[in-house]
């Protein structure tokens, strides 16, 4: 799966998250932004801001469109931990300030 990082829409972001992923696919990895730089290691690095624990091929259903996250996380086949404050801005949406493109947290379009 290709790599995508808008260090724009990051801005001035300083967080560290864990991703458990279970089911077919298992695995853990570890994604730091800091200054406006992303770096994603095997393993479960640091202490984190945010831990996203997820079913593999749910996961990659988000990520390609076939799924809603919100469905995930109400059936519970992706839970966060972590400061409540981090885990409602995993979920919000906002526009980048050229006003044209709507992005997610995670930088996909939306």
């Amino acid at each position: 799966m290709r790599v995508s990082f808008q260090r724009h829409a990051a801005g001035k972001l300083d967080a560290t998250y864990h991703f458990v992923f279970t089911g077919n696919e298992p695995a853990e990895a570890t994604v730091t932004i800091h200054e406006g730089q992303l770096s994603v290691e095997d393993g479960l690095l640091n202490k984190p801001n945010l831990k996203i624990i997820a079913d593999s091929e749910t996961w990659l259903g988000i990520l390609a469109g076939e799924r809603n996250l919100l469905w995930a996380l109400i059936t519970r086949r992706v839970r966060l931990q972590g400061n409540p404050k981090w885990r409602s801005n995993a979920v919000y949406r906002r526009k980048e300030e050229d006003g044209q493109t709507n992005i997610d947290r995670f930088g996909r379009p939306c």
